[in-house]
Order: structure tokens, then C-alpha cells, then sequence
């Protein structure tokens, strides 16, 4: 029995051009192949679960929807495949415009980027706030996250309003000090 050859694409690039044209089975050896290997391969497979998604492989694999193909065939959680749909979805139209900037990005931060870039008003802040996602501290990220969000940051925050905490001694669960 003669097994075809699958051409698996190794850059963003090339999965770009491939991924309209590629079938079920071409699709799930390239996702095996990129699974695990940095931000470059989380994009490739947001865009591969996209593409499946759209074309209905779940149903040639018999499941009953696509997440639960996405945990039984392809043994990703739900939520790691919805964060890289979420940011393929985000990302893949504008990638030439911030692919230089995006591969420098931690996956979760890149996530957190598209989670609320629909607050930020254009592309210009969108380009932004990925750039501060690349060079700054987890911390201060989060903290650009939380006044983009409307709350405050931890950094700017006095910390005068405190909540009255006990802990019991016995079980060790917190409880809220009523006044």
C-alpha cells in the first residue's frame, strides 16, 4: 500500500498558501507536526483549527462537534484552542503588517492582545499595545491590560481601601471580616 506524500509547510508564510487548498488528512499531519514548537506553530495551528473548522472536519472524523474534535482527535483543551483561533482570527488578515513584531510576543500575551483589541481604536494602538507586549515586564503588560480595561493598575494603585481578612485555624479557608 502506497502512502502519499504530505507536504507539511514550516513557515507561516507557506501555511498561508497551502491551507486554502489542503484536505483533512494534510491538515491533521501538518497540526501533529507543529505542535509544541513556539509562537510561529501556535499561529499555524490557530490557522489549521480555523480552516478545519470551516470545512467541517469534525464531521469526517465522526465526532459530534468540533471541540469535541479538537480534544479527542487532536488532544488540545478547548480553551488552548479557542486562545489560537482567537488569535489567528485576530492576527492572520494583518499578519505581514505586524509579523516582525508578533514572533517576539509571548503566546498568552499575544492572546491577551486579541482578547481586547477590539477596545483599541485602530490599528495604531493595536501595533501599540503588541509592542509593549514584547518589551515590557509581565507585570507592567498586565497592568497596560487592566487601564485598557478601565481598572486599576497595581502600579498606580495607593491600596488604601483594604478587605478585613481571618483565616480559620483549624481549616485554614479565609473569611471575610464583617463590619
Amino acid at each position: 500500500m502506497k502512502k502519499d506524500l504530505v507536504i507539511v509547510p514550516n513557515s507561516l508564510q507557506e501555511t498561508i498558501k497551502w491551507l486554502p487548498n489542503s484536505t483533512f488528512h494534510e491538515r491533521e499531519i501538518a497540526f501533529d507536526h507543529h505542535s509544541g514548537r513556539g509562537i510561529e506553530s501556535y499561529l499555524i495551528m490557530g490557522a489549521i483549527l480555523c480552516k478545519a473548522r470551516d470545512a467541517e472536519d469534525w464531521k469526517k472524523a465522526d465526532c459530534v462537534n468540533f471541540f469535541e474534535w479538537v480534544l479527542n482527535e487532536r488532544k488540545i483543551p478547548r480553551t488552548s484552542a479557542m486562545k489560537m483561533i482567537k488569535v489567528w482570527e485576530q492576527f492572520g488578515p494583518n499578519l505581514p503588517k505586524f509579523s516582525d513584531i508578533i514572533m517576539k510576543i509571548p503566546f498568552e500575551n499575544l492572546h491577551e492582545v486579541a482578547r481586547i483589541s477590539h477596545k483599541l481604536k485602530g490599528d495604531n494602538e493595536v501595533e501599540e499595545l503588541l509592542h509593549k507586549a514584547a518589551v515590557n515586564t509581565e507585570r507592567d503588560f498586565r497592568n497596560n491590560i487592566r487601564e485598557i480595561e478601565n481598572k486599576t493598575p497595581t502600579d498606580s494603585c495607593d491600596h488604601i481601601r483594604r478587605e478585613p481578612w481571618e483565616r480559620c485555624e483549624k481549616c485554614h479557608k479565609f473569611f471575610k471580616v464583617e463590619r
